[in-house]
């Protein structure tokens, strides 16, 4: 069947694939999806945008022969049984987006659409993984698993070679291991006001008032190795600095637990926003500060507006981060990483407009090779 397909896993790459959904037209167009962060993200939120959709159960929470099992059934050896993989075995000369090959799952279902259908295949840029060399280091008992289950990863994302084109942000900055040739202008979708207006998220716990806006994007703890009383009193500190002059806000991270919030008395906590992503919140919002340990997003972030500084305080943890992540970081104007809490009385503002222009070389590309279908 000639369509569409999206195969995404974070809320990040569902907006994404919302994105491309919305703007192209005369297909059919099916979202296979499911929520690494175990949100419970309302379907309003995104059915109108696809014709048909395959939920993924959250299944990393199950005992060990449960995960197994369902890690096998939607992605090993037992994937033929399942009704997804007696769709996808039928899809050719059609279209696919997919943003990562390490992920066991998604791996199956690009292999099953490679081999042999003549179909399409996108890699599609979702942070800083095309323009870094992030290494997957699974333990010796996931690797055993996955042999036992059939289950197939790569090292890093675009290892496995089953991409045609590859949709990038930054064509010139991804990373020197894939071809440039095949690299087209992504769209940054933040900067389509007419799409950002048409998604709806609650906002009622963001106030309209007088004060500057300030965010502080949550880390999940135990995966970037942290003391939880480190975290909270620096985070402390950062916020009695800012709170005579900004709203604070924090946006938790979906992995992370919020119970580490509680004793804050002074900002706006965002569960209700925890699952959406930050770039949409500050597409919708005006804030003008946001502080992160070494999000990725930081990057997007900038693009969307470098009038927004971003604060970067993973050297306050006395963390180290990628060197190529790093490097990406100094690119940005907008983008500062403090050495220390008295940093904060030194930020430079700046006033540089971002481009508030939309690209649509890659909307272009699918839109030709739809019409090739056709």
């Amino acid at each position: 069947m000639k369509e569409m397909v999206f195969i995404c896993f974070t809320p990040y790459q569902l907006l994404v694939s919302m994105y491309y959904a919305y703007k192209i037209k005369g297909i059919k167009r099916t979202l296979i999806f499911k929520d690494f962060a175990n949100y419970n993200i309302d379907s309003s939120f995104y059915e109108k945008h696809f014709d048909k959709i395959f939920i993924i159960p959250y299944y990393e929470k199950k005992n060990i022969f449960a995960k197994q099992f369902y890690k096998s059934y939607y992605g090993g050896y037992l994937f033929r049984f399942s009704p997804l993989y007696k769709y996808l075995k039928d899809i050719n000369n059609s279209v696919v987006m997919y943003f990562s090959d390490q992920e066991v799952s998604s791996n199956k279902m690009i292999r099953i659409l490679n081999s042999g259908n003549n179909n399409t295949i996108i890699l599609t840029e979702e942070g800083i993984s095309i323009y870094a060399y992030h290494k997957s280091n699974s333990s010796l008992k996931t690797k055993i698993g996955n042999l036992l289950c059939g289950l197939k990863t790569c090292n890093v994302i675009g290892d496995s070679k089953l991409y045609n084109i590859i949709f990038a942000k930054n064509k010139e900055k991804v990373h020197p291991r894939f071809d440039k040739d095949f690299i087209i202008q992504q769209s940054n979708l933040f900067f389509d006001k007419e799409f950002i207006k048409n998604i709806d998220i609650c906002v009622d716990n963001v106030q309209n008032n007088l004060k500057k806006k300030l965010m502080i994007l949550g880390e999940p703890i135990s995966e970037a190795s942290l003391d939880v009383k480190k975290y909270t009193n620096t985070l402390e500190e950062i916020m009695n600095f800012f709170n005579d002059d900004y709203d604070i806000y924090i946006k938790p991270h979906p992995r992370e637990n919020d119970e580490v919030y509680k004793s804050f008395d002074n900002c706006t906590l965002l569960y209700d926003l925890k699952w959406v992503p930050v770039e949409l919140i500050v597409s919708k919002f005006n804030f003008e500060i946001v502080i992160s340990i070494s999000s990725s997003s930081a990057v997007n972030i900038a693009m969307i507006n470098n009038k927004i500084q971003i604060l970067l305080i993973y050297k306050l943890y006395g963390l180290n981060i990628n060197e190529n992540l790093i490097r990406l970081f100094g690119q940005y104007d907008n983008i500062y990483t403090l050495e220390r809490l008295d940093d904060f009385n030194h930020i430079i503002v700046n006033n540089i407009r971002h481009n508030d222009v939309c690209t649509f070389d890659d909307l272009k590309f699918v839109e030709d090779k739809i019409n090739i279908i056709d």
